[in-house]
């Protein structure tokens, strides 16, 4: 079980007003309306006793409460999982589509060693129709767990692979499953911590950390911290309202199987993004997903320059699919005082108007005022003296926010197009050579780079342009697909 540990954040504070009462932070600049019994529950939190002493029954509703104003910063939390005193069984499944045997020796070899008991658990390995027999190239396994093989007669993704396991008949259903890809080596706890989180009863998923192999390569110490597949060292809440973790990869994922069943498992077919999807459809459905990074595994990240960018192509060209299926789920790109900016800009330097250029700057912090005019509430109540240092420094911080965030997605989306701009108009070097700057402080806040410094700009300007390059192939092709020439009517399709 999880045990949650809840207080104030530093800066926030619980008011009555003659209006109710409020939830109040200075940095985030926020407020929040709590009715009494919300009101209660935060004055209880004390930054020392678990929820569940606090709250017996305390029920999803009310952890989902507790997350959102932990998303917020209202409230910062600590969390200890509990391992159950009779641990469940557990299928774990491994989709493979290999030629070389070693990465799924090497997965096999570190299920054989986990200390969760190794008869509540029990292998499976789905080969996608890989080029050779992986059962027989492999030849006798280590001790451990029992180990089952599956193998398709034709390669249709990693997603269909897992359904294959996951949704057959068993006579042994287990109530859990795990999902760990091949080229993952788990590290000896990794599914006793993940079934510690998972046996919450308000979670129904849990994924853990995905960290690279010690590589000494460029971009194996960029992906150490920029890959998608790592999440950071704090655990939370996933795909909730607020929640700072969109979804959780499927190379490292523990779940019930009720829940998965019911929403029909992995979309077939799907052999990048799936997980994504997956994802925010169980959230859809009501169930509680979180992040727990001390349950590791070590991937295999592409360290080549080509199979690198072909991944950040593919991984944008994903995101199109799911714009189509999810589009509540994605923020809009940023706009109004931010894209102003940056035509104004262009405009001053295209123009030889220096005079533009401030101004131009200027319009971020415009667009910041209004967002703090609009948090008003948060300074309801207070003496001139406190209010109006407060709302500056929100002012201030939000501005930055704003122009960081702007950047950062401008270089994500459209560095590929930088070069042939720039060779048409030269003088818009030095806005590119600002954005960029400014993007890539973005990511380093967002994702700071740690020891891997070095390798952060150079792995940070190629994630930039295959993701780009991913973006524009996807929007060209769907240009072009309404003025392709029809093909042969198939027989039988309809007519004479």
């Amino acid at each position: 079980m999880l045990e949650r540990i809840y207080r104030l954040s530093g800066r926030a504070r619980l008011v009555a007003r003659d209006d109710g009462w409020w939830l109040r932070c200075d940095h985030p600049l926020q407020a929040v309306r709590l009715n009494e019994g919300a009101a209660r529950l935060v004055a209880a939190l004390d930054g020392a006793t678990a929820l569940h002493a606090l709250l017996p029954g305390a029920g999803r509703e009310q952890v989902a409460f507790l997350e959102r104003q932990t998303a917020r910063g209202l409230l910062r939390a600590s969390y200890r999982a509990v391992p159950p005193a009779d641990p469940p069984r557990v299928e774990v499944i491994v989709p493979v589509h290999a030629a070389d045997p070693a990465p799924l020796a090497a997965c096999l070899a570190g299920l054989a060693r986990q200390t969760y008991p190794p008869d509540r658990f029990r292998v499976t390995v789905s080969d996608d129709a890989s080029p050779v027999d992986l059962a027989v190239a492999l030849g006798p396994l280590p001790p451990g767990p029992a180990v089952r093989w599956l193998r398709r007669g034709k390669n249709r993704g990693p997603a269909s692979a897992r359904n294959t396991a996951a949704l057959a008949p068993h006579p042994e259903a287990t109530p859990l499953l795990a999902f760990l890809d091949s080229d993952c080596v788990p590290e000896p706890d990794w599914l006793a911590r993940l079934v510690a989180v998972v046996d919450d009863p308000a979670l129904d998923v849990a994924g853990g950390a995905v960290r690279g192999v010690a590589d000494g390569s460029l971009l194996g110490r960029y992906e150490g911290r920029g890959s998608p597949l790592y999440l950071g060292p704090r655990p939370g809440a996933v795909a909730a309202p607020e929640a700072p973790l969109a979804y959780l990869p499927a190379t490292n994922l523990v779940l019930r199987r009720r829940v998965f069943a019911a929403v029909g498992g992995f979309r077939e077919g799907l052999r990048v993004g799936e997980d994504v999807d997956l994802c925010w459809r169980l959230a859809a459905a009501g169930a509680g997903l979180f992040y727990w990074p001390e349950a590791a595994v070590r991937h295999r990240h592409r360290t080549r320059w080509g199979a690198f960018l072909r991944r950040r192509c593919d991984y944008a060209r994903s995101e199109g699919d799911l714009r189509e299926r999810f589009p509540g789920r994605f923020r809009r790109a940023p706009a109004g005082a931010e894209g102003a900016a940056l035509a104004l800009a262009a405009a001053g330097l295209l123009l030889e108007r220096p005079v533009l250029l401030p101004a131009a700057l200027a319009l971020p912090w415009l667009g910041a005022a209004w967002r703090t005019w609009r948090l008003r509430a948060a300074l309801a109540g207070r003496p001139a003296g406190e209010a109006v240092p407060v709302a500056l420094g929100a002012w201030l911080r939000l501005g930055a926010a704003r122009l960081l965030h702007a950047a950062r997605h401008a270089t994500r989306r459209t560095a590929v197009l930088w070069l042939p701009g720039l060779a048409l108009l030269p003088a818009l070097w030095p806005l590119t050579a600002a954005v960029f700057a400014l993007g890539a402080l973005g990511e380093a806040l967002a994702r700071p780079p740690g020891r891997q410094a070095a390798a952060f700009l150079p792995g940070f300007a190629a994630d930039a342009l295959g993701y780009s390059a991913g973006l524009a192939g996807l929007i060209l092709r769907r240009l072009v697909r309404p003025l392709r020439w029809p093909g042969p009517r198939r027989k039988g399709a309809g007519g004479t």
